[in-house]
């Protein structure tokens, strides 16, 4: 399998990672992509919802990054009072 795994990278250009690293991009994305906990456990037939917890602890994180950037936002709109809400979004 390794081998396979190498070679297939190497034909696509990428430079290696684990193969394990994809099931955990998966789920991060299917989570942060609003997927239902229960759904993603299924999706990885992940029998131990213990072992989802790093998954969810990941969409936790981008749901943090999320709010500090909309704060960040309302904050400058509030440090340029003359600026419309169309334009500070662009920015």
């Amino acid at each position: 399998m390794n081998t396979a795994w190498q070679k297939t990278l190497r034909r696509a250009g990428v430079p290696y990672f684990r193969i394990y690293d994809l099931r955990s991009t998966y789920a991060t994305r299917l989570s942060a992509g609003g997927v239902a906990d229960e759904w993603v456990i299924q999706l990885l037939r992940q029998g131990d919802s213990h072992i989802f917890k790093k998954y969810s602890q990941m969409k936790l994180q981008m749901k943090r990054e999320a709010l500090e950037k909309i704060n960040r936002r309302a904050n400058e709109m509030t440090l340029h009072p003359g600026m419309d809400s169309a334009t500070a979004m662009i920015q």
